[in-house]
């Protein structure tokens, strides 16, 4: 080998270190790379070597290196390659030594980082957000990360670094069953026959195994005809069968999920029908096996000839006995698993009236169950499962059943926060639609059991929402959850990206309202944040009831904007704007008579929550129409139309001279001697006391 020299042709002296820099300009261009040799020795050990080769170019070449931000889902390890599960989210920070630099990032192994559903912010920004999916990424292999920087001028070079993934692998070699405990012995048969709520059954996953220790395990069951049709998951076990012939029209997103626990079996009972049972088997990083299935049939006949002896009330008094068991001994999980089944159960082999009692009991008792157990999110989304199936039959709800979710959202609200999932969210807002559309088919509250359910309503959805926003980055796409009486969704901004945006809102399904309500936001919001570089939550929401609505006539439904701090889920106090939002609110005038239709855009207010009355302090309405009535509001909050009879109109047969109202006729029409602006015409002659109506006659 040859000595490097440097540009004055002398040999280099290289220090014996660790580490060696190389200084720009130290070597000359050269076409043929220079090869660095380090050689390692110790004691009377042969030396060990290894050899890179180096090329160096008379050009710029941009230094570029990459951080981990963020990692949802995994870890860095020692070596600082990522080890992570197949659905984690990483966020990487890029640099350049040179200003101007296009940064450029890539994923080897086939994945497009093109594509948005990988990379959601792009891929030329120094943040690049790698969002990984089973689909794209595969169990146990590893990728490369290559951040690329390029300048945009003549004679320059590309530099770029790398960072490694290695993907985490979900517990393997287990089965999943499930069958009736009582019949189950060392060696027998595996029965998936049985009575409803009286049968003990267990679902059970065994033999699982995995390094990240220790291993956890998710239970769920979906009764045939509760989901609608759609894929489910992937079987394996003793009686696990294919969603083909388990129930292909089921959708698992629609299934009863429990906590997840690191026991593998899970006892409970059944509502008849043909159930399939549902298991997640977890490692300690939240690497998760595809969801495994069992299909078991619950009836008062089983195949075997048992018949169930007692009567369906006696069957309910035992299952209560098992509740109140349950709630002295604080088991507040099986509560919640006695009562979506004893719900299911009751539709099917209760009068109405014994259903409705029924499920005001479960409800009360689910409520009683959050303030005896550590509350947590897993345990809330437990919760919110139960409480949906509970209020699943909204048209025949009770006045109980609608105050008591209200109730189990509010105490859930000190519950420990933390990621909720899609599914999680979804049965949040199920159970909240419920108890809405209970209200829309006539279910009156009072005015206090109203304010205390939309209270909680509104506090309870914003504390799930922030959680379904945890480990977004600002500018990914928004979580929507839609529920027939509710539609919600939060993104993570900047408030310099908000600033001056037009956010829609879409009206719930159960309205019918077809038109979206708008906010559109001031461009300056600092008097509220003080910066507009700190992230944020936008929460917009939209409710089909008022409720609490004495002394008011809404006549639209319930639309609202939330602006909270990324962080923590605190909502800004966003007040006093000098610059007001403008809000677009559609109406549905069907509840109204014919007179107050044709005085409606003149009495027309803007209203919002005031957390005990509807209260029009700060808003104005800036145009309004039959279908569609804008605001201008100086701060947020949940908003909504409403119509006051008690203001007086033209038209409304009073005449006000006060008001600038020569006559009034009960109408706006034009041509019969008192305008549609309450003046009397050309040629005509009005008379009527002060706030009575105008005769009109031609002159």
């Amino acid at each position: 080998s040859v000595p490097c020299r440097g540009p004055d042709s002398q040999p280099i002296a290289w220090p014996s270190t660790e580490a060696l820099t190389v200084a720009a300009g130290t070597l000359p261009a050269s076409a043929i790379p220079y090869t660095f040799t380090l050689i390692v020795t110790k004691g009377s050990r042969a030396p060990g070597t290894f050899s890179v080769p180096v090329t160096v170019v008379n050009q710029v070449i941009p230094a570029v290196g990459l951080a981990v931000s963020a990692i949802t889902g995994g870890y860095q390890m020692e070596d600082g390659s990522l080890y992570v599960n197949q659905d984690a989210k990483v966020t990487f920070a890029g640099f350049s030594d040179t200003p101007n630099t296009n940064l450029a990032w890539s994923v080897d192994g086939g994945v497009d980082a093109t594509v948005p559903a990988v990379a959601p912010l792009g891929y030329t920004a120094p943040t690049f957000v790698l969002q990984l999916s089973p689909g794209v990424f595969q169990r146990g292999a590893r990728y490369t990360v290559k951040l690329t920087g390029s300048l945009p001028v003549s004679n320059s070079g590309q530099g770029f670094t790398t960072g490694g993934l290695l993907i985490n692998s979900p517990p393997s070699g287990g089965v999943f069953r499930a069958c009736v405990l009582d019949l189950q012995s060392a060696g027998s048969a595996c029965q998936t026959e049985g009575l409803p709520i009286s049968d003990t059954f267990r679902m059970e996953a065994v033999d699982w195994s995995d390094v990240d220790v220790p291993i956890t395990f998710q239970f769920g069951y979906l009764l045939e005809g509760e989901g609608a049709a759609a894929s489910g998951g992937s079987s394996n076990g003793t009686n696990a069968t294919a969603n083909a012939t388990a129930g292909a029209a089921q959708n698992v997103s629609e299934a009863t999920w429990f906590s997840p626990s690191t026991t593998s079996y899970l006892d409970m009972e059944f509502p008849s029908g043909k159930i399939t049972c549902y298991a997640v088997v977890s490692d300690s990083m939240g690497a998760s096996t595809a969801q495994l299935s069992a299909l078991i049939t619950v009836g008062d006949t089983t195949s075997g000839g048992r018949r169930l002896l007692q009567s369906a009330n006696a069957n309910f008094a035992k299952a209560r006995n098992k509740m109140k068991d349950n709630l002295k001994a604080f088991r507040a999980n099986k509560v919640n698993q006695a009562a979506g089944s004893m719900a299911l159960e009751g539709r099917k082999k209760l009068t109405p009236a014994e259903a409705m009692a029924l499920r005001a009991e479960l409800m009360g008792q689910i409520a009683t169950g959050t303030q005896r157990t550590v509350g947590t999110a897993s345990y809330a989304c437990e919760t919110f499962g139960a409480g949906s199936l509970v209020t699943a039959a909204a048209a025949d709800m009770g006045t109980t059943e609608v105050v008591g979710a209200g109730d189990v959202m509010g105490k859930l609200l000190t519950a420990k926060k933390s990621f909720m999932s899609s599914t999680c969210t979804q049965q949040a807002a199920k159970m909240m639609s419920n108890a809405l559309v209970a209200q829309i088919y006539g279910q009156a509250l009072s005015q206090v059991e109203g304010e205390q359910f939309l209270n909680n309503l509104i506090s309870g959805m914003n504390n799930v929402m922030y959680q379904a926003a945890f480990g977004k980055v600002a500018g990914e796409s928004k979580v929507t959850v839609v529920a027939p009486a509710s539609d919600l969704s939060v993104q993570r901004l900047t408030v310099a990206t908000l600033l001056g945006q037009l956010l829609y809102q879409n009206s719930p399904q159960e309205t019918g309202l077809a038109p979206q309500a708008s906010f559109q936001v001031p461009t300056n919001l600092t008097s509220v944040f003080g910066t507009s570089s700190v992230d944020i939550n936008v929460h917009t929401h939209s409710y089909g009831a008022a409720p609490a609505a004495f002394g008011a006539n809404i006549v639209s439904p319930l639309y609202g904007l939330t602006l909270s701090y990324a962080d923590t889920g605190t909502a800004a106090k966003v007040a006093n704007l000098t610059e007001p939002f403008i809000i677009n609110i559609p109406v549905d005038l069907s509840g109204l008579t014919t007179t107050g239709k044709l005085l409606f855009t003149q009495q027309v207010t803007c209203v919002y929550w005031g957390g005990s009355s509807y209260i029009s302090d700060g808003c104005n309405v800036t145009s309004a129409s039959n279908t569609m009535v804008t605001c201008a509001c100086n701060h947020l909050t949940t908003f909504a139309i409403n119509q006051d009879p008690n203001v007086q109109a033209c038209g409304d047969s009073r005449k006000q001279s006060a008001r600038g109202e020569a006559c009034d006729d009960r109408n706006l029409v034009d041509g019969d001697g008192c305008s549609s602006t309450c003046t009397v015409e050309a040629n005509w002659e009005c008379y009527g006391r002060e706030g009575s109506s105008s005769t009109c006659v031609n002159a």
